[in-house]
């Protein structure tokens, strides 16, 4: 888990604004609230990248969401604020349906309020390689449809490129996550940046990582847009590659 000391001033600026109106509308029904996500994990991109911030609620009731929504609906489409709210009861069962997700929470959030509810949660490997399965599926098919809607027109390509790219990640901490050995699964990750993680993909599925470290860098970077249909073919090429990887990987304990 991480500080609030090294967030970009926008990101500090949305939270002043939003978390407030938060604690107003839910007052001591409120359990947790976390920043995760891009801003926390140090390639948050202003214009580009949403906030993602997790509210843990006793009760969430239509009644009170409706209230938010008068209190904060300005706030959250001015910070790009991308809200997940959900009760301590859904929290708490639903770690076999999003473990990449709570993974990524327990190591990279911001806690902002109330109590640390992942430090407790166990995530179990079958369902993390279950669901990296199914993201990398997606994944392939969500490239074919951009392809045949861009219907060869390079710049709209590689526009669609950059926006699905950032929630690539994801994906590829969680393949990290999933592939670490015995001896480094309770250690700390063996990267720090993007460019380090899928270097390390690499290295462990003897894959070459190149078109992953493109298809991140596409938000952060300009790129040619004649170039696009090349990063998204070899994008599939190595998520196929992948996923006969992720099909014969037996869980770990």
């Amino acid at each position: 888990m991480k500080s609030t000391g090294s967030l970009p001033e926008t990101v500090t600026h949305a939270l002043e604004a939003f978390l407030p109106q938060l604690k107003a509308t839910y007052e001591k029904s409120l359990v947790m609230t976390a920043l995760y996500g891009s801003a926390p994990a140090g390639s948050w991109v202003k214009g580009v990248s949403d906030i993602n911030i997790l509210a843990v609620v006793d009760k969430a009731d239509p009644g009170r969401l409706i209230a938010l929504g008068k209190k904060a609906r300005k706030t959250l489409e001015k910070y790009r604020i991308t809200l997940h709210l959900l009760s301590k009861q859904e929290l708490l069962t639903s770690s076999d349906i999003f473990p990449v997700e709570y993974l990524e929470l327990q190591d990279a959030m911001v806690l902002l309020q109330g109590v640390n509810l992942f430090s407790e949660m166990k995530i179990e490997a079958a369902n993390l390689r279950h669901q990296v399965e199914s993201m990398l599926r997606g994944g392939v098919q969500t490239l074919r449809r951009i392809l045949i809607m861009t219907a060869g027109r390079n710049k709209l390509l590689l526009s669609a490129l950059r926006d699905w790219s950032g929630s690539q990640l994801s994906l590829f901490k969680a393949l990290e996550r999933l592939t670490r050995s015995d001896k480094e699964s309770n250690g700390m990750a063996a990267y720090q940046n993007p460019a380090e993680l899928t270097t390390l993909l690499g290295e462990r599925l003897n894959i070459d990582p190149h078109p992953l470290q493109e298809l991140l860098e596409l938000r952060t970077r300009s790129a040619e847009p004649d170039a696009a249909e090349k990063t998204a073919t070899a994008v599939q090429a190595r998520y196929l590659a992948l996923l006969e990887v992720v099909d014969t990987y037996e869980a770990k304990k």
